[in-house]
């Protein structure tokens, strides 16, 4: 049994599948497999998405240079082309998310390839990334942007790798698109850039392609491909800014080096959250072969420099970029555009280190490997029953909600304080849905419209205050209905809403 695990997990490292890689070819399969069964559990489940992906749900109709939620627009971009290709669904937006997904295994791949190492390598680096619990886990259950951020990196990554091979125009301007893509995939995937191009500029045998005349055309590209977004975002300085107050910034109230170490703290707490089931897997995977990862080489690799120095650039940025900025809050999946280099970087340091390092990079594409099978029925669940709080949302039988939101009369808006409502558009695609947050609210607003909260007396005050200020207050009594809930109590959830009325501004005053 052994024998025939380790023959296995041999010729997923170095064996093909046809034209393909094995390794490549099954990071493919088990896209698409993720893909039709997920979709398949929602569709027998009858649930709906969870809040990051009805967020996008709600943008569907507009194909905008910037969205709200101080987010970028490309993944919105994706989803909006998608749609019109394939239809508003749950296997649309599932084709998307693993779409991404497996374009972050094949660069990384594809990128150590590049740099001269082996297919074994190349299947440790891609296979590693299943090691990482913000992909393995949040990636394919509910994250978007990041995911988006963390493809276009690693293709970033791939570009510019092909671009030290290959130092020609086309290449160049090929990366340039790319790093626009990454940027507008997440606004952090700047400080990956960043990394790598000093990085590159760093090794000698990569210098040469860093400084030369053509990766202006890079920049020009760059610039090119940002200028309507920046536009945008600067027209509607709110929409970029409404979710600044996450990264805690505004302490005027205390110690300014307080206020830094806190910082600091919370930065090497996220990295250690991040790292800390990959490091404990590839720290075994090591020791069971008796081998120092941090152990001296014996020659010079210039892609073992670049991607080691990659994330030592990175985290040298973030800590800067906190000792400047003050901020004090860090998530760890926000570091998911540069740590994705971990695994790559330990299975490069096996190759290095001998023969023995063979055996390290087959325990870690085993345990990846596992790890992403073992996830499956996980992912299942968490598309059946969503979570707890506002990812209970997707277990809400919208039809049968919207049927109680229609029963005084149509409704052409439907408004909240989070995205759940999105997930209206599954029922209805003509609906305009709003939260707080979606730029252009009041022009956007239609009549007749209805305003919906979830478990409580009273609407938050942030949407009503927003309400009142283009004119709009409650028509008639608040209504409160038990919506039937998937897999829930026989008494439903608890939702209330209210229908609106736009008020008739007074008349003017006659003249004298």
């Amino acid at each position: 049994m052994m024998k025939k695990l380790t023959e296995w997990v041999e010729w997923i490292g170095e064996g093909k599948l046809g034209p393909l890689d094995a390794a490549i070819a099954l990071a493919a399969l088990y896209c698409a497999f993720q893909v039709l069964t997920s979709s398949l559990v929602s569709h027998l489940a009858g649930t709906s998405v969870s809040i990051d992906d009805a967020e996008q749900l709600i943008y569907l109709p507009y194909l905008w240079a910037g969205y709200g939620g101080s987010q970028p627009p490309l993944y919105t971009w994706i989803v909006w082309t998608a749609t019109h290709l394939l239809g508003t669904s749950v296997m649309t937006l599932k084709i998307i998310k693993y779409a991404l997904i497996f374009l972050a295994l094949f660069s990384v791949n594809r990128a150590v390839r590049r740099l001269g190492f082996s297919s074994t390598t190349a299947a440790a680096a891609s296979f590693g990334l299943m090691t990482i619990a913000q992909i393995l886990w949040e990636s394919q259950h509910t994250l978007t942007h990041s995911v988006a951020a963390l493809a276009f990196s690693a293709l970033a990554l791939l570009t510019l790798v092909r671009l030290f091979k290959s130092p020609r125009p086309l290449n160049y301007a090929l990366f340039g698109l790319v790093a626009a893509l990454a940027i507008l995939a997440k606004f952090n995937d700047i400080i990956f850039l960043f990394a790598m191009l000093a990085a590159g500029l760093s090794v000698r045998e990569f210098r040469p392609a860093i400084l030369s005349r053509w990766l202006l055309l890079s920049g020009v590209i760059v610039v090119l491909g940002l200028t309507p977004t920046v536009l945008w975002s600067y027209q509607h300085p709110e929409a970029i800014l409404a979710r600044v107050y996450k990264f805690g910034i505004d302490q005027p109230h205390q110690d300014f080096f307080f206020v830094r170490a806190n910082g600091l703290r919370e930065l090497a707490e996220a990295i250690f959250n991040f790292s800390v089931l990959t490091a404990v897997i590839c720290g075994a995977s090591f020791a069971a072969e008796r081998l120092n990862p941090t152990a001296r080489l014996s020659g010079s690799n210039p892609g073992e420099k670049f991607v080691g120095r990659t994330l030592a650039f990175g985290l040298a940025a973030l800590m800067l970029l906190v000792l400047v900025s003050g901020t004090t809050t860090i998530r760890d999946r926000w570091l998911m555009p540069l740590l994705f280099l971990l695994p790559a970087y330990a299975a490069i340091r096996a190759q290095l280190l001998g023969p023995r390092g063979k055996e390290v990079r087959y325990h870690i594409i085993s345990v990846g490997l596992t790890l992403a099978v073992l996830a499956i029925p996980v992912t299942w669940y968490a598309q059946a029953m969503g979570g707890k709080g506002k990812s209970r949302t997707v277990r809400l039988d919208y039809q049968a909600l919207l049927s109680d939101l229609q029963a005084d009369g149509p409704v052409g808006t439907i408004l909240a304080s989070s995205s759940w409502i999105g997930n209206f558009r599954l029922v209805d695609d003509n609906l305009v849905l709003l939260n707080r947050e979606v730029p252009k609210f009041d022009a956007l607003l239609r009549q007749p419209a209805v305003l919906v909260w979830l478990d409580t007396d009273e609407p938050e005050t942030e949407i009503l205050d927003r309400l009142r200020q283009i004119g709009y207050s409650e028509a008639g009594q608040v209504k409160t209905v038990a919506v039937p809930e998937r897999f829930g109590g026989a008494e439903g959830r608890r939702v209330s809403f209210v229908r609106l009325k736009k008020q008739q501004p007074a008349n003017p005053a006659a003249p004298d």
